[in-house]
């Protein structure tokens, strides 16, 4: 019932993907509303099916790569519907949903891919520490995307080329505060997951098969505390913002990528 659960979700963000770009090429708010309410039906979903992921035999530990994955994308449409409440970001579901589409089709298919017997006793530590930096990291990955979003606008503005799109792009400042508060939350979420896993590492030693993992979330929290002073302490103009966020989140998936295949 599950994975069935899954597959309706990562439908429904399928639909969601499509009526976005159809909207998004013809630039009609009303498709692009129906890609949000369909986000908003599968984000539904998909919370549900975590509440449900217990019922699975056997049930999947939450540091399973198709949970993580899952569990991110599931974070990252939480917030952007949260954003899109009092920002108009609309035209953001064009890139939102079809990230969210592939990270559910891909997750689930990859339940499982843990090898749970060989997983020692985790704790609320260790899960608090993969869900808080998972978190973290999906929060990253949408102030990146408003980010690379603010650097193709402000181009194709500064060039003086290619449509308005009836009004969906959304504007530079709504991308700008966009990206600004998805790295201040998603950094004190990686912040949280960093501290916790500090915690389980002096109280246990090491995070059963993740050594390479402790060293990248170290290194590019540091990484990321630079791109905060950046931002709301040096004051940097916009557009730098925006390079910075997209540049971290590459080097930090490039790094966590590395990581995972030394590990």
């Amino acid at each position: 019932m599950v994975v069935s659960l899954y597959q309706i979700v990562a439908g429904l963000y399928l639909i969601a993907s499509v009526a976005a770009a159809a909207g998004y090429s013809l630039s009609h708010q009303g498709l692009a509303r129906v890609a949000v309410s369909t986000l908003v039906l599968g984000w539904g979903l998909h919370v549900l099916g975590f509440a449900t992921l217990h019922t699975l035999d056997p049930a999947p530990p939450l540091t399973d790569p198709g949970v993580l994955l899952s569990f991110m994308a599931c974070v990252g449409v939480g917030a952007f519907l949260l954003m899109l409440r009092r920002r108009r970001l609309l035209g953001l579901v064009a890139f939102v949903a079809p990230l969210a589409f592939i990270s559910v089709f891909f997750g689930q298919l990859r339940f499982g891919a843990a090898d749970a017997s060989g997983v020692t006793s985790s704790g609320l530590l260790e899960h608090a520490h993969v869900l808080l930096a998972s978190a973290g990291l999906a929060l990253l990955a949408l102030g990146s995307l408003a980010g690379e979003l603010f650097l193709v606008e402000h181009g194709r503005l500064k060039r003086k080329r290619g449509p308005q799109l009836g009004g969906l792009l959304p504007s530079l400042e709504a991308l700008d505060r966009a990206s600004a508060a998805a790295l201040l939350v998603g950094f004190s979420l990686l912040s949280l997951g960093v501290v916790s896993g500090g915690i389980w590492i002096q109280r246990f030693g090491s995070f059963s098969g993740s050594d390479g993992h402790e060293l990248a979330f170290a290194l590019f929290w540091m990484v990321y505390a630079g791109l905060v002073v950046q931002r709301f302490g040096a004051r940097a103009s916009a557009r730098q913002c925006a390079i910075g966020s997209v540049a971290g989140f590459v080097l930090l998936m490039l790094g966590l990528l590395g990581s995972e295949w030394l590990s």
